[in-house]
């Protein structure tokens, strides 16, 4: 679900951004609003959808999925299609934009790929007409289940007992502060610590102690010193994480000024 989330707090960020740039509060329903558009009111009950939800069931993460939809026009004259926003790029529409003539039955086929993903999802699909510009005329819905067949696979990096999310970082002169998601996949308890080779670099842990299965998070903060005026190319070693050569255990840290 991560990725989803991205999405969502992205399209959040982008709001609030507009907001400041006209000095205005970006209210809690004008972002809901914008994740969770309203259905148009103009056009509402002029496509029939059959499903409106498709639901998946439980799919592995190594499969890629059809969903298929029948859309039907029902007015007595034809609907333009403008545009199928699909609001994950897990989930792509395959079926070109069309024109709906009247009374007839449009295929509507969306292809979801799960990998890197597990658990529950919902995930809508807003289709638009020339009927409004503005509002989605009609909502679909994928959901289902993804059974991961790696439960870690959204920490692809590996560091003795840990899965990581990265092993490199960047730090500019806004950045003083990364993280890097973890999981201890190991049989035993994990304190991690470091002897960091430049200064100002310091690392610790949330939680301090990773028990076997813990997710959490590496934390690598950057207090520059006066005479620090270049760019670096750094590296921190990672100790406790389990057996681990040095350069499997290396975070390569990129310190822009």
């Amino acid at each position: 679900m991560r990725k989803w989330r991205y999405i969502v707090l992205m399209m959040v960020f982008v709001a609030i951004e507009a907001g400041a740039q006209e000095n205005k509060k970006i209210s809690r329903a004008e972002l809901d609003a914008i994740v969770n558009p309203s259905l148009s009111t103009t056009a509402h009950g002029t496509i029939d959808a059959e499903p409106a939800t498709h639901n998946m069931g439980e799919v592995s993460d190594t499969a890629t999925i059809n969903a298929i939809f029948t859309l039907r026009n029902t007015t007595s004259e034809a609907i333009e299609i403008t545009a199928i926003r699909s609001s994950c790029s897990c989930l792509k529409v395959t079926t070109p934009i069309a024109r709906i003539e009247a009374g007839e039955s449009f295929t509507l086929r969306a292809e979801f790929n799960p990998a890197g993903r597990n658990g529950g999802f919902s995930i809508p699909i807003l289709l638009y007409t020339a009927l409004d510009a503005t509002h989605p005329t009609a909502r679909l819905t994928v959901e289902g289940t993804v059974i991961a067949t790696n439960e870690w696979s959204h920490l692809p990096y590996r560091m003795g007992s840990l899965c990581m999310s990265r092993k490199s970082l960047l730090f500019d002169r806004n950045t003083r502060t990364e993280r890097i998601a973890v999981v201890n996949v190991g049989g035993a308890p994990l304190k991690l610590s470091t002897k960091a080779t430049t200064e100002g670099i310091a690392l610790r842990t949330e939680p301090e102690v990773l028990m076997p299965g813990e997710e959490g998070d590496i934390v690598i903060t950057y207090a520059p010193t006066a005479d620090m005026v270049h760019d670096i190319e750094t590296a921190v070693i990672v100790e406790g994480c389990g057996e681990a050569r040095p350069s499997e255990r290396m975070i390569k840290i990129t310190i822009k000024h």
